[in-house]
């Protein structure tokens, strides 16, 4: 395999498992691009462009898959905090709801 084939096959194989949600994968990408790239440097044949455009797609995916997680990790605080149940009282203050004010007006 030559070092353009190679580089180009992590870049892919990195590329679908992002696409596929794969994320426990991508630290053993970054391990073996590391170890690609810590070898002696010979020109790639193929030049520089198709190896940075793949990167570049790798980063956006990386990029919307973290904008992804956040999302869901900001649903997830909103649910919980839907759970809780707080309400205000004459105040103003924020106290959580107890049990026992069924029937009753707030």
């Amino acid at each position: 395999m030559t070092r353009d084939t190679r580089l180009r096959a992590i870049l892919e194989a990195m590329n679908a498992d992002l696409r596929r949600g794969e994320f426990l994968r991508i630290e053993a990408y970054c391990a073996e691009l590391e170890t690609f790239l810590a070898e002696p440097r010979q020109a790639l044949a193929g030049g520089r462009g198709d190896s940075r455009r793949l990167a570049q797609r790798n980063m956006e995916c990386l990029k919307a898959a973290q904008a992804g997680l956040r999302a869901g990790m900001r649903r997830l605080a909103e649910l919980a905090a839907a759970e809780r149940a707080d309400i205000y009282d004459r105040t103003g203050r924020r106290q959580p709801m107890t049990g026992g004010t069924e029937g009753r007006r707030l």
